[in-house]
């Protein structure tokens, strides 16, 4: 990914050149194809290059659009062609995907973001009106944060460009800190640092010298349901917005490379692009555990590369356990990092960018794409399914009992007039109540429930709308692999496509998961059952990596210990109680092991950020 940095002094003093350029140079490995900047007056722009598609090749940036407006771009379109038809130029015309941005902002102003499908982030700045405005993709796949004063206005692609200005604080926000330990789901804007804000996917930012503009562009509350009568109906759909996902996401500058996992997300990519595009470049890269069998995926990764006779990357993922060199994790100022299997990632990406190898499709947000599926039997209810309704009621509850009734999510909303029952029952808890927090924690986690209970009200499938576009799946995180690959890649989803997502918060649940064959992303497996190698279809399971982070603890339990027994930054979020009695502990359970895992790498960056 290319990176972009921008300061507005709102107070009319000219940037100074110095602060500007080490806020700039911080972002310095995303530059492998140039970098630049532009200063006028009060206003600076920087722009570190990474081509990823044909028509951005030897472009610099910012772009001149006219004499009154400028452009600078992080990303790729993928609907170009309904673009140019807008423009009114020729299919043909190798126009940038900036330059089209630039063009539409210039034509049509802010009516044009809705229209604009991808992963991006856009920034323009018009000369006459000194006003800038920020966009954020509709799913949030590049990232943009920022910092808002009186005075000031900085904007960047990651935290670290901005806190290198004097006057933006490194001070910690400990209401994020202590949503890191409870590993839950962020209720708001909020990044590690008090005078930094994420941008919420779908807005755009508006901005002078006086006066600020924040809104969304795009809403998925008012989208019409998707019904058909029969099945074969939704899998045909299905279909042709995956392979138009795809599709679009074949236009680079690189070879692709399919990261497969051994689970369905990832070998219907490789289906997908071996049978439509045909190329005999495609390759794929997996790692295994050999002395894990819940962890093992060898036996599925290899019935694909085999159905379609591709060469593949292996890693043997025994020889980097979580915990490895854990010293290391001081990858980057923005965040402390959050995956155990660092050690694993840094030896895929790097050897993937030494083998130029830099586009990687991959499947990791289909898990979000399809969580609605706990509301089958509800959505089964309200397509007036009355015979089939009663039929699963009937069959669920002489397989698991009534107690499936009481404790499984998809009935549970049909009896919440027996919520007092199940209460007395089940015990009512928190959903975010987690032994190893501090009171003072839980008193930030509480505070998070109550914004998402209020959000609760006003959108049907919320988890699954939360997990899609929540700002944890936007790509907050998508800069750590920069860094472990030691160099920029292009990271590209096609199960986060804007069509797609649509399509999936639309159909009924009942798509998603089937009591016939007890399969989540039913819609998946069936529409491409023909073209899945029979192991991967039949799968109902998926890959357990829990057991491997207990194990990488264990091996390195004693240096942990050493290296935390002095170290106090994380000890007024984590119940010392638990603490001392997991880090004396001859065995921890895979959630504690993580935890730990947690408070080493919040140590370790604290220490990297201040040092």
């Amino acid at each position: 990914m290319s990176a972009i940095t921008v300061l507005f002094n709102r107070n009319g003093e000219r940037v100074d050149e110095n602060i500007f350029q080490k806020m700039f140079s911080s972002l310095d490995i995303h530059g492998v194809d140039g970098s630049r900047v532009e200063i006028i007056e009060n206003v600076a722009f920087g722009h570190q290059h990474f081509w990823c598609v044909p028509e951005e090749v030897k472009e610099e940036q910012p772009l001149k659009i006219s004499e009154n407006l400028y452009v600078l771009m992080d990303g790729r379109f993928d609907n170009r062609s309904q673009l140019l038809k807008k423009l009114e130029k020729k299919q043909a015309e190798p126009l940038s995907d900036a330059l089209i941005a630039g063009l539409l902002f210039n034509k049509y102003g802010k009516v044009c973001f809705e229209s604009l499908l991808g992963s991006y982030v856009l920034v323009f700045y018009e000369l006459n009106e000194k006003r800038v405005t920020a966009v954020r993709d509709h799913l949030g796949d590049r990232t943009l944060f920022y910092h808002l004063s009186p005075r000031l206005f900085a904007i960047a692609s990651e935290e670290k460009s901005l806190i290198q200005h004097k006057d933006i604080s490194r001070d910690i926000d400990d209401s994020r800190v202590a949503v890191h330990f409870a590993y839950t789901q962020r209720p708001d804007d909020s990044t590690y640092f008090k005078d930094i804000k994420e941008m919420y996917p779908a807005t755009y930012i508006e901005i002078t010298e006086n006066s600020f503009k924040y809104e969304s562009y795009w809403d998925l509350k008012n989208q019409s349901k998707v019904r058909y009568k029969q099945e074969n109906e939704y899998f045909e759909h299905f279909r042709s917005i995956f392979e138009s996902s795809i599709d679009a996401r074949m236009r680079s500058v690189f070879e692709p490379t399919v990261l497969l996992s051994g689970g369905v997300d990832s070998s219907s990519i490789v289906a997908v692009v071996s049978e439509i595009h045909n190329t005999n470049n495609l390759k794929t890269a997996s790692y295994y555990f050999n002395k894990f069998n819940s962890a093992n995926e060898l036996q599925y990764i290899n019935s694909v590369n085999d159905k379609y006779g591709l060469l593949s990357f292996k890693f043997e993922g025994d020889k980097f356990f979580p915990f490895q060199n854990f010293l290391e994790t001081d990858l980057s100022l923005n965040k402390p990092l959050v995956t155990p299997f660092f050690n694993i990632f840094k030896e895929v990406f790097s050897t993937l960018v030494q083998n130029e190898k830099k586009m990687i499709l991959n499947g990791w947000a289909a898990d979000n794409l399809f969580v609605g599926a706990n509301e089958w039997l509800a959505d089964i209810f309200k397509d007036r399914k009355l015979i089939t309704f009663m039929r699963e009621i009937c069959f669920h509850t002489s397989k698991f009992g009534t107690g499936w009734l009481y404790k499984n999510p998809a009935p549970r909303h049909l009896l919440s007039p027996l919520k007092p029952v199940r209460d007395y029952m089940v015990g009512e808890k928190s959903l975010n109540t987690k032994p190893w927090l501090s009171d003072y924690s839980n008193s930030f986690i509480k505070q998070a429930e109550v914004v998402w209970s209020h959000r609760k009200s006003k959108h049907h499938r919320l988890s699954q709308i939360n997990a899609v576009c929540g700002l944890n799946q936007s790509m907050e995180c998508a800069s750590y692999f920069d860094d472990f690959a030691g160099g920029p890649i292009d990271l590209r989803y096609p199960f986060r496509d804007r069509k797609m997502v649509e399509f999936a918060l639309n159909i009924p649940a009942y798509m998603i998961y089937s009591k016939r064959s007890y399969k989540n992303k039913y819609i998946l497996t069936e529409t491409l059952k023909d073209h899945l190698p029979q192991k991967i279809y039949n799968r109902n399971d998926h890959g357990d990596y829990s057991k491997i982070i207990s194990h990488g603890y264990q091996l390195e339990r004693k240096g942990i210990a050493d290296y935390l027994k002095d170290k106090d930054n994380f000890r007024q979020f984590v119940d010392p109680k638990w603490f001392d009695k997991t880090i004396n502990s001859k065995e921890v359970s895979p959630m504690d092991a993580l935890i730990i895992w947690q408070i080493l790498c919040f140590e370790i960056w604290i220490e990297k950020l201040y040092n």
